[in-house]
């Protein structure tokens, strides 16, 4: 019988927001890499053992007797409640730095409520805009216009924030709001053609601070390199595939071409 934790995840921001928190925490995770591109998230087999909407991440924690958390935000706070104190020790120690616990009132509701803003509002128009690509599912147009505009004012929400606490989503501190809001932030701006430096200055200069932390650089990269995250001739082609969708569909970026994306290298 397997034992320890087996992420089910895909190159994509939904699963490295959990694969970033992991790295964060320093725990030990098999990942089992889903083929979004083939559908296996939308079988039967998938729907019944791992996720009844067929959606990644999905977590097996295999010690607690097969127990599958599914969504992230709810695999976020069970690897930050309920596993990491288990294994005790700077593990436990790291997930409180993370998420405050109920002694700590109002951090922790700053942190839970960044969370679920990027687990839920700004999700759902990252999955707006992407599906179609993804899943090939019928679009316009103008849904994908409003999808794009959308996703810019959620990354202006986020540049509010930003320039109001000067370093961090949830306030002064590095936190899982920031954990969870990376791989969206970065995916989003790429998509909709911002470009940081220029526009979004507060989270530009979040990106580069975040960045320069090992364990999400490495999160950023599992189970393997997210196109909008990486370079190379086959990571270029992805970008460039996406904008010719685009294009194909008569919808120019919201602003600029992108031009400045950041680029998460070892």
């Amino acid at each position: 019988m397997p034992t320890g934790l087996t992420l089910y995840t895909a190159s994509a921001p939904s699963g490295q927001r959990i694969t970033c928190l992991l790295q964060e925490l320093d725990m030990e995770c098999v990942l089992k890499t889903v083929a979004l591109h083939e559908g296996e998230h939308l079988t039967p087999k998938f729907r019944e053992e791992l996720n009844p909407a067929g959606l990644i991440p999905v977590l097996v924690d295999h010690d607690a007797g097969d127990l599958r958390v599914f969504e992230g935000g709810a695999i976020m706070q069970y690897l930050l409640e309920c596993k990491a104190p288990a294994v005790g020790g700077e593990v436990a120690a790291r997930a409180a730095e993370l998420l405050p616990g109920p002694s700590e009132g109002a951090r922790r509701a700053a942190v839970l409520s960044w969370m679920f803003f990027l687990h839920g509002t700004m999700y759902a128009a990252v999955r707006r805009f992407f599906v179609p690509f993804v899943a090939g599912a019928p679009s316009t147009p103008d849904v994908q216009r409003h999808a794009g505009e959308t996703l810019a004012e959620q990354l202006r929400i986020v540049e509010g924030q930003l320039q109001k606490t000067g370093a961090f989503i949830a306030g002064d501190s590095f936190t899982a709001a920031d954990v969870s809001a990376l791989p969206y932030v970065l995916g989003s701006a790429v998509a909709i053609g911002v470009e940081l430096p220029k526009e979004l200055p507060a989270t530009h200069a979040w990106v580069e601070r975040l960045l320069a932390r090992p364990a999400l650089r490495r999160g950023l990269r599992l189970p393997a390199p997210y196109p909008f995250f990486s370079s190379g001739p086959e990571a270029e082609a992805a970008v460039e595939g996406l904008r010719a969708k685009l294009a194909g569909m008569g919808v120019e970026p919201v602003s600029g071409r992108g031009a400045g994306r950041v680029l998460v290298e070892e």
